[in-house]
């Protein structure tokens, strides 16, 4: 009904008010600059606007195919260089399938994200993710 008010009684869950020192924002930079509005500092408002966005196209696919056909999906040798410290040894032995991973993960070459440039039109990259390898 317009122009009129009811009174309801709140019913949900006791609310109540908590202060805080400091917030972290988990938001886009956009968003971060408009939510802080006019009491966000100079230094804030340039790095936050120069955060830029692009148009993407999005396609979900489990074309086998295509990965290797453009990406390294399997290990190479020719590759992989010489390790520097014990740790990089590890590394190299663990995607060689030489051992067990810190936390007994299996051993093997199971890369999660893989990027493609266009030597015709270097400004484009082509980014993939193999879901099955998280």
């Amino acid at each position: 009904m317009i122009g009129q008010t009811t009174n309801v009684e709140h019913t949900g869950p006791q609310t109540t008010t908590e202060t805080y020192d400091e917030l972290v924002m988990c938001v886009l930079a956009d968003d971060a600059k408009r939510l802080l509005g006019k009491s966000a500092t100079w230094k804030r408002k340039f790095v936050l606007g120069r955060a830029r966005f692009y148009d993407d196209i999005t396609i979900t696919h489990s074309d086998h195919e295509h990965f290797d056909q453009i990406y390294e999906t399997k290990f190479n040798p020719e590759l992989c260089a010489e390790p520097n410290t014990r740790a990089q040894g590890a590394q190299i032995r663990l995607v060689k399938n030489q051992g067990k991973g810190q936390d007994g993960e299996p051993g093997g070459f199971r890369p999660m994200y893989y990027t493609h440039s266009y030597k015709s039109d270097p400004e484009k990259i082509e980014m993939s993710f193999d879901c099955t390898n998280y």
